[in-house]
């Protein structure tokens, strides 16, 4: 089911002045990307740390995870709920690019109590260092290593879903298409905010690449920066490992539940997304929220709207969670 058809509203004040603030600094993609990464990183780390100490979980552990070119660093957060419980791996956003662990930190404590289930966080390998598809082949293997290993800190392995946001949400989408066609892990449930699905389109397929082009957070301008570092061989840009949107088919796919911004570039990619999804008979729910702009996740706490999305989200994880596979899958 598709729900969620907006009203005509305006961005919420919190978060146009937190816009009107961030204009005064440099934009993302007018930086050496580390840089970008230091500012990115000051800016949402703060934010993270008043997310964190509002939520309440049992238990968070730092862990390694081999990956394909070495450790992986990853964070798990243990629900307040009797083990085992079921075990979502999150991809941070952050245009394949920017941030990590700790800008993300307090979005998953936040995921981990509302939804009961834990949360496996990952520092995928970032872009223009390591380009595609080397964070999609660590989220493939992080993806693996929480199946064998989910049992070992008290998670179920056949309670097992993906989740991400923005870049985190393409690389969560991404790896249900890679787990369905290469044999597993069984997932029970994919959720996805206002996600990265065609890096191939743009303004020449979305409305809103130019209704927010600029002067609501999140550029056109940036974006492309971060299409051009993830994937500089613009062949690739098509591809469905890179714009899942443009698989042959996405049937056999777990559940899924997307949110969507109103004020966001990615909003129609994301709606199409889930319409595509929907028509190939994957359980699919979609809600935009009209008055929130890209990232509103890290705003949850200043926010009404954006901590409405974070509670709607938890609910329905914990739902999928709990159903039993879809068969087939």
């Amino acid at each position: 089911m598709i729900a969620g058809k907006p009203k005509t509203v305006a961005l919420d004040p919190w978060l146009a002045e937190l816009v009107r603030l961030a204009e005064a600094q440099p934009a993302p993609h007018t930086l050496p990307p580390q840089t970008a990464r230091e500012l990115v990183a000051a800016r949402y780390g703060a934010a993270a740390e008043a997310v964190a100490a509002a939520a309440r979980v049992r238990q968070v552990l730092d862990v390694s995870i081999p990956g394909p070119a070495g450790d992986l660093p990853a964070r798990i957060y243990l629900p307040e709920t009797p083990a085992p419980c079921p075990v979502t791996l999150y991809f941070h956003g952050g245009g394949f690019v920017l941030m990590g662990l700790q800008t993300h930190d307090g979005i998953c404590r936040r995921l981990c109590e509302l939804s009961g289930s834990g949360i496996v966080s990952v520092d995928y390998r970032l872009a223009p260092e390591h380009p595609f598809p080397a964070a999609l082949n660590d989220a493939m293997a992080a993806l693996q290593w929480v199946a064998r290993e989910a049992a070992a800190f008290g998670a179920d392995p056949a309670r097992l879903a993906v989740a991400g946001d923005s870049a985190g949400g393409n690389l969560a989408t991404v790896t249900a298409l890679r787990a369905r066609d290469e044999a597993g892990p069984a997932l029970r449930a994919q959720l996805l905010f206002y996600p990265v699905v065609d890096c191939a389109g743009g303004e020449s397929v979305w409305p809103s690449w130019s209704d927010h082009a600029k002067g609501v957070g999140l550029t056109a301008d940036t974006m492309r920066w971060f299409r051009d570092l993830y994937l500089p061989s613009e062949g690739h840009w098509p591809h469905p490992h890179a714009s899942p949107i443009r698989a042959p088919g996405l049937h056999g796919l777990p559940p899924a539940h997307i949110a969507t911004a109103g004020y966001d570039i990615l909003r129609d990619e994301g709606e199409a997304y889930a319409a595509a999804l929907a028509a190939a008979g994957v359980a699919t729910t979609l809600t935009r929220y009209p008055s929130l702009n890209h990232a509103f996740l890290h705003w949850a706490d200043h926010v009404d709207a954006a901590m409405d999305a974070l509670r709607q989200a938890g609910r329905w994880l914990r739902f999928a969670l709990d159903q039993p596979p879809v068969e087939g899958r």
